[in-house]
């Protein structure tokens, strides 16, 4: 589980970027986003972050889409 606190955004390879970005129309990929995501040294963190909260958006490297599929994984993994 990851702190409670967000301090690993701090180096997050999107801070500063536009956060629009990050919040693709519903359906769309979200390809520059995930460019970002791919280079960025907290990702894992990120990652956690929104699967805990459920959030909406590129968070990880992760579409919305993706991240439900690793929650639904996860939760067969431990029934």
């Amino acid at each position: 589980m990851l702190p409670s606190d967000r301090n690993w955004d701090k180096q997050a390879a999107c801070k500063g970027q536009d956060t629009e970005l990050f919040y693709p129309p519903q359906g769309a990929a979200g390809a520059q986003a995930l460019g970002f995501c791919m280079r960025c040294s907290v990702r894992e963190e990120c990652l956690e972050w929104a699967l805990e909260r459920q959030e909406y958006g590129v968070w990880g490297g992760t579409t919305e889409f993706q991240r439900r599929a690793i929650r639904r994984a996860r939760a067969r993994q431990l029934a």
